[in-house]
């Protein structure tokens, strides 16, 4: 089990965190923050934007709710996995995230670990 640190030294009480706050990726390369279905989503849609994503792209693209897509991107700017923008447009408020390259590496080792499983099975 090998752990990358992602996250800021303050948010060490999650629970796929060590005592550090380093994120704990297991033997097979899985991340445990990636495990649930819409937080993985969300990172790949960001990983493949250079310029960032915002709020509502998101909110539109994944078809959540304004609460839901809040709450994981609050847990996923607190692991370190996006970084936060916000600005006004028009007057009106645009929040943008953008994967970070530290995120990026985890989740592309996680994506190879899914990938060799499935290969595993498939035979």
């Amino acid at each position: 089990m090998r752990k990358v640190s992602l996250r800021r030294p303050s948010a060490s009480n999650a629970p796929d965190a060590d005592a550090e706050g380093k994120i704990t990726i297991d033997a097979s390369g899985l991340c445990a923050l990636l495990m649930d279905r819409t937080r993985l989503l969300i990172m790949v849609k960001l990983a493949g934007s250079a310029e960032g994503t915002s709020f509502t792209a998101l909110l539109e693209s994944l078809s959540l709710t304004r609460g839901n897509l809040s709450t994981h991107m609050q847990r996923l700017e607190a692991e370190g996995f996006v970084s936060v923008s916000k600005a006004f447009v028009e007057r009106k408020p645009l929040t943008t995230y953008r994967c970070t390259e530290a995120a990026r590496a985890v989740i592309e080792a996680h994506l190879r670990a899914i990938e060799s499983m499935i290969k595993q099975v498939a035979g």
